[in-house]
């Protein structure tokens, strides 16, 4: 098994679903964030809301790295993240999301 865990939020959408299913095939060991903590084959089910500030500490807690697909108002979840301390956090976008701002990998030391 690979060291580490990631955290992919938005874990039941389109492209979070497939990267858990990847990530946890590889070995992986995967938290999957959704807003009902919804379960998903292999990873950890836990809360995560955008706009809900009290799931951020907790989705957060243990994961190393940060997968995730940014909505409008992000920049709160960023500092969350920052504040937490996972070692990287890489977001990223598909071809049908909403343009919200340049892409970029993060990495915390």
């Amino acid at each position: 098994m690979t060291t580490g865990t990631t955290l992919v939020i938005g874990a039941t959408g389109a492209t979070g679903s497939r990267t858990v299913a990847q990530l946890t095939a590889t070995g992986y060991r995967v938290k999957a964030a959704s807003r009902h903590a919804t379960p998903v084959p292999g990873a950890e089910p836990v809360a995560f809301d955008w706009y809900d500030h009290a799931t951020h500490a907790a989705a957060l807690d243990g994961a190393d790295r940060v997968y995730l697909i940014p909505p409008r108002g992000v920049r709160t979840a960023t500092n969350s993240t920052r504040r937490v301390g996972p070692r990287s956090a890489s977001p990223t976008t598909s071809p049908t999301a909403p343009v919200c701002g340049p892409v970029v990998s993060v990495t915390v030391s």
